[in-house]
C-alpha cells in the first residue's frame, strides 16, 4: 500500500510538470500571436496616416500651394516628396506613392 502511494506521488509530479510545460507553450504562443497582431496594427495605422497625408498634399498641389517637407503626427515623422504628378510619403514602416 505504501509503495503504491509513493508511485502515485511521482506520477502526479510528472503530470504537473507536463501540464506546466503545456501551459507555458500555450502562453508563449499567445504572446507571439499578440505581438504579430500589434505589428500588423502599427503597419496599417502608419499606412493609413501616410495615405491621408499624401492625399492632403495632393490637394494642396491642386489648389496651387506648395507641398510640406515633413509632418509629425503622434510622434511619427512623415517625409514628403512632391515632384511632377507624384506625391511620395515616407514613414518608418514603408512609403506611399500617389
Amino acid at each position: 500500500m505504501i509503495l503504491a502511494q509513493h508511485n502515485l506521488k511521482g506520477s502526479a509530479i510528472i503530470n504537473v510538470l507536463v501540464t506546466l510545460m503545456f501551459l507555458s507553450l500555450l502562453l508563449l504562443s499567445t504572446q507571439h500571436w499578440i505581438k504579430r497582431q500589434q505589428q500588423q496594427t502599427a503597419i496599417l495605422w502608419q499606412a493609413t496616416q501616410a495615405l491621408q497625408i499624401a492625399e492632403n498634399q495632393w490637394n494642396l498641389r491642386v489648389i496651387g500651394e506648395n507641398c510640406e517637407k515633413n509632418i509629425q503626427q503622434n510622434g511619427i515623422v512623415f517625409n514628403i516628396q512632391c515632384s511632377g504628378n507624384q506625391v511620395v510619403v515616407h514613414y518608418p514602416l514603408g512609403k506611399i506613392v500617389l
